[in-house]
């Protein structure tokens, strides 16, 4: 069974995929602690693109 966050990861990975243009900037917000880094990191790592992590 595909997780939601599976799910979502996917969907990412095919809409950044589809941008013709560079570079590409994605947001991701959410509360500590919850992997939004993790995710960023699956997701791109896939893509061959580079994660800028930052807080408030």
């Amino acid at each position: 069974m595909t997780s939601t966050t599976d799910l979502a990861a996917e969907t990412l990975r095919a809409l950044v995929s589809a941008v013709d243009r560079q570079p590409v900037l994605v947001g991701v917000d959410g509360q500590g602690g919850t992997g939004r880094s993790t995710s960023a990191r699956s997701v791109v790592g896939s893509l061959g693109r580079a994660v800028v992590e930052g807080d408030d």
